[in-house]
This record gives C-alpha cells, sequence and structure tokens, in this order.
C-alpha cells in the first residue's frame, strides 16, 4: 500500500523510517488511512525506538540513523547493504552479488517494488528507466554522483544511535566489508558500537540475549553494563552461533602476523604450516583440469599447456 516509489538507497528511504519515528515521538499526525482525517496516536510508545532486520530490511535501521531522528535510540543491522556502490562494483568491475548473474541495481528495484501498482508506470518511468538507468554507469563502473548518494558512509555525520552490527563472515551476498566500515565509523565518531560477526553465511542475528541486552539498556535505561568489555564478538570456527567468543575490538588488537610455510603432500594435497619444515624435495603441479558446467547437458573440457609451479 505505500505511495512512494523504492529508490534502493535514495534519501526517501532514510526520511520514510524517520517520519514513522516521529510519530511514534509525538511529533507528526499519523492517520488510519492514506486519504483520511482520521488521526491515531502512538499512544503505547515511550519515545525511545529500536530497530532491527536483515539484509534490505538491515539497511533501513542505517538509514534511519544517519538522519539523526531524535528518539531512535540504538540500532541492530544485521548484514545490512551499507553501499549500493559496493554491492555492484568491486574495484570498478560489475559485481554479481550472491551469484545473481547480471543483475544491477534496477533489477533490485524491480524485486522490492511493492508500491501502489496504479502508480508504477511513473515509478518505473522516472526511477528505474530514468535515474538509475543514467545514473548506474556499467560502461566505466565508476563511482559517482548516483552512486556517493546511495553510500551510507557519507551520511553518517547526524547519526547518535548506538549500533550493534551483525554479519556472516561467509557472506558472498552483501559482504562483510559492508558491516565493518559503518561500525569503524561509528567508532570514530564515539558512538557507542559493538559488532557481531559468525561463520555463516547470509544473515543470522546476533545472539537473542546480547540483543536483549542491547535494547534493554537504550531503550529502558536498565544499567546492564552493555557498554563495558569487549566490543567485539566472533565466532569461532565450529562453535554455536549464540556462543561467540569475546575480543576487545575487530580486528583483535592483540593480532600479529603469521608466516605460513608450504607443505609437500604429493600425489594428494600440499598444506600449509606454521613451522619450517626442511627437506621435502621437489613436487610438480600441473594445470590441467575438467570441469561440467550445470545446467548443460555436455561436458566441457579445456586443456591447458601444462604450468610447472615447483617449491623446495
Amino acid at each position: 500500500m505505500s505511495q512512494g516509489a523504492p529508490t534502493v538507497g535514495g534519501d526517501n528511504e532514510s526520511l520514510a523510517p524517520k517520519a514513522v519515528i516521529d510519530w511514534l515521538c509525538g511529533r507528526i499526525p499519523g492517520y488510519t488511512s492514506p486519504d483520511g482525517n482520521e488521526e491515531v496516536e502512538a499512544y503505547w510508545s515511550t519515545g525511545k525506538v529500536g530497530m532491527t532486520g536483515t539484509s534490505y530490511n538491515g539497511t533501513l535501521p542505517l538509514a534511519a540513523a544517519t538522519t539523526g531522528v531524535e528518539g531512535l535510540e540504538a540500532i541492530i543491522p544485521i548484514a545490512p547493504n551499507t553501499s549500493y556502490y559496493h554491492y555492484y562494483r568491486s574495484n570498478g568491475l560489475i559485481r554479481h552479488p550472491g551469484g545473481y548473474l547480471g543483475e544491477d541495481i534496477d533489477v533490485l528495484y524491480d524485486f522490492i517494488h511493492s508500491g501502489d501498482e496504479s502508480k508504477r508506470a511513473y515509478h518505473n518511468a522516472t526511477v528505474r528507466d530514468k535515474e538509475m538507468a543514467e545514473g548506474m554507469d556499467r560502461i566505466t563502473g565508476d563511482y559517482n554522483k548516483f552512486w556517493a548518494s546511495r553510500d551510507y558512509l557519507n551520511d553518517m555525520k547526524p547519526m547518535k544511535a548506538a549500533l550493534l552490527m551483525s554479519h556472516g563472515f561467509n557472506d558472498w551476498n552483501v559482504m562483510p566489508e559492508h558491516s565493518y566500515r559503518i561500525y569503524e565509523a561509528a567508532r570514530a565518531k564515539g558512538i557507542p558500537a559493538h559488532i557481531y560477526y559468525h561463520q555463516g553465511g547470509h544473515g543470522g542475528p546476533p545472539p537473542l540475549s546480547m540483543m536483549n541486552r542491547w535494547f534493554t539498556h537504550y531503550l529502558h535505561g536498565i544499567d546492564n553494563g552493555v557498554e563495558e568489555g569487549p566490543r567485539a564478538w566472533i565466532v569461532r570456527e565450529g562453535d554455536d552461533k549464540d556462543h561467540p567468543t569475546p575480543y576487545e575490538d575487530y580486528p583483535n588488537p592483540d593480532a600479529a602476523p603469521v608466516q605460513l610455510n608450504l607443505e609437500a603432500g604429493a600425489p594428494g594435497r600440499g598444506s600449509l604450516s606454521a613451522q619450517q619444515a626442511s627437506g621435502q624435495g621437489t613436487e610438480t603441479l600441473v594445470d590441467n583440469f575438467s570441469f561440467f558446467r550445470i545446467g548443460t547437458l555436455t561436458k566441457a573440457e579445456f586443456h591447458q599447456p601444462p604450468a610447472d609451479i615447483s617449491h623446495a
């Protein structure tokens, strides 16, 4: 029933949740229907609001927070898209988030558009077929004004809502970089910020107990020590998502470079080790591979001239 158009990161998608928060806090009127005059008051609201969501719905809390709206006290974005340029481009090249070959911002527009169908033709013509078609630049892949206006890192100056960021290290849809860049900027601004990373893919909220402490403190004023102690919570390999390991910060300040050495393993596979091995001799790798192309009936074979890669 939305009367507006999705712009995939445009200012309207920050101002819409801001308007809801303004209504929840009693600053603007709300109505029971889009065209009626009957007002409805958010009498249940305390004037302290929290937001959370996953993926696109994790981006919207961040979008609202960048407006600096009063009353938005804390957000928990889960796998949020924090820059549509970084989502669809990588070092100037078009990338395919999550493996959706050929997708670009106009395809996402079509996917999420759920508004009033009577206004769809106008929205398509003005947003998708003009603003997006002219701005997304599939030729050069450059970062331009169109993409800069859809990068929330550029809009963080007014932000003051406490931030608990969540993401999966193995998310190939919205890459973990999206979360870290906002977390880092929030920390630099002095905003209370924690980060939670797990080993899974797209989505995955922090443990419920962690989210509970976050909202309990910032929305209800309970002094539960949530701002003290570790700021980073990392689910280690093989551990349960509800049992992250705490660290002072992310990246871990105590981390140090480690030199890895090649270890022999022919005719199977070699390995990497922090120990320096000696007397392994020389092994040869022949680059000659074949594979099945999924979705076709034929086997595609590619034979390269052998490339010898040796190590002592």
